[in-house]
């Protein structure tokens, strides 16, 4: 429970940084589902389909390992944000969008992979290392 209290607290205080500091309330909300996805795809996607909400129990799923290793991993959300950038960037270059959503929407991301960013931190820093459970 610590876990979830942590996370949501952050993704709050992210939320509102990126409306308040920014003027822009989709960063913040950019920053707080950054924050809480990775959690989302493992716990949430097992949870939602045994209909179990106990975390204990969610980590024994055979599932809960291989969509942890998605969620958790850098690497993944380096390529999921270049991907994002690119389609962006296109859509830019053959004017799909205008410059002003495209600014836009490069931000948004710059703020989505900095909550994802900080929710790994956290894991490593905090719950990983058992200090509050």
């Amino acid at each position: 429970m610590a876990g979830l209290l942590t996370h949501l607290i952050v993704a709050s205080i992210g939320f509102l940084i990126g409306m308040f500091i920014f003027k822009n309330y989709k960063y913040g909300l950019a920053f707080m589902f950054g924050h809480v996805i990775p959690d989302i795809i493992d716990f949430g996607i097992i949870g939602l389909f045994s209909w179990e909400f106990n975390p204990s129990i969610i980590m024994l799923s055979p599932w809960f390992r291989s969509l942890a290793v998605l969620g958790h991993t850098w690497g993944y959300w380096i390529v999921f944000g270049i991907i994002v950038f690119l389609i962006a960037f296109f859509l830019y270059k053959i004017g799909k969008i205008s410059n002003k959503t495209f600014k836009i929407i490069f931000f948004a991301l710059l703020f989505f992979l900095a909550g994802v960013g900080v929710h790994l931190v956290l894991d490593i820093l905090i719950i990983e290392t058992s200090s509050w459970i």
